[in-house]
């Protein structure tokens, strides 16, 4: 069976807290000097406080979205993430909880969550071919918040994703000026990118594909679609591959080729709520423009 978000987080709390607990409680029957079985001794009596510990740090972790505003909107947003998508309501309980961190001014306390929300809002509102929504989403963070107010661990990542959101825009909208003004911010973290970081390469390389499909120059976005399929060891990526590659043909009048890259990215597909949305939405793109010949 597999666990959803909220159970996974409960699962690794209860693990990560599991040891520190079974610590906690034999040292708190050591400082009240109150043996409470004093006939359970060695191996017996490690594992008698392994398991009271174990079953603290659950019932801890059980308890913590019920008092934690945060947390609970946390386990919400990616539970619908997961099992349906980048849906309305998906859009909705993002609103929410950018709201909530917004006005009880803890935006910037906890800016790693706020700024994930606000990327994964607007590539929602991308996904529902409505780039102006998304362009005030995109429009609450910005790139000096991102590098104060994230932590240095996932700095490089959300700043790369925040402008993969921006360059996706400027797709969705033909806008080349735009695109450009994206890049000159871009390009210095772009340049850092090293291809063996798998995560940081696949989100580099669609900015650069977006940023070349903005501008019209398909021969070199069609580059960076083909350079997923260097990783053809990672399913991800040959999704992304032949994701990319319908949008180029798409776009180049090439209705067969799409239609055949269509099915090679159907075929990728690990059936995750967000990939069939992307592939209805390239559905839905193809149709329009044989429709339109």
């Amino acid at each position: 069976m597999k666990l959803n978000f909220k159970q996974r987080n409960i699962l690794l709390g209860t693990i990560l807290m599991w040891p520190m607990m079974g610590i906690f409680l034999a040292s708190l029957t050591n400082l009240l000097e109150n043996d409470f079985f004093p006939e359970i001794t060695g191996f017996g009596r490690f594992a008698l406080f392994a398991f009271a510990g174990l079953l603290l740090s659950a019932i801890i972790s059980f308890l913590i979205p019920v008092f934690s505003p945060m947390t609970r909107a946390q386990n919400e947003i990616m539970d619908e993430l997961e099992q349906n998508g980048q849906t309305q309501r998906f859009i909705e309980l993002t609103e929410q909880e950018i709201n909530r961190l917004i006005t009880t001014g803890k935006a910037y306390k906890h800016y790693q969550f706020f700024s994930q929300y606000v990327s994964l809002q607007a590539d929602a509102f991308l996904i529902q071919h409505n780039p102006q929504a998304a362009i005030q989403s995109i429009n609450r963070i910005n790139l000096q918040d991102l590098q104060t107010y994230t932590g240095k661990v996932l700095a490089d990542q959300q700043i790369l994703g925040y402008f993969d959101v921006q360059m996706a825009i400027a797709e969705e909208l033909c806008n080349a000026d735009m695109a450009n003004a994206v890049m000159r911010d871009a390009s210095p973290y772009l340049q850092k990118v090293n291809e063996k970081n798998l995560g940081h390469f696949i989100i580099a390389n669609e900015v650069y594909f977006c940023y070349y499909m903005a501008t019209g120059n398909y021969a070199k976005a069609y580059e960076h679609a083909r350079k997923y399929f260097d990783h053809t060891a990672n399913r991800f990526c040959s999704f992304l591959g032949n994701s990319c590659s319908v949008k180029v043909f798409i776009k180049t009048g090439q209705f067969t080729e799409a239609e055949r890259f269509l099915q090679n990215a159907e075929q990728q597909t690990t059936s995750t709520p967000n990939q069939r949305q992307i592939l209805a939405y390239l559905r839905e793109s193809l149709n329009r423009a044989r429709a339109g010949m």
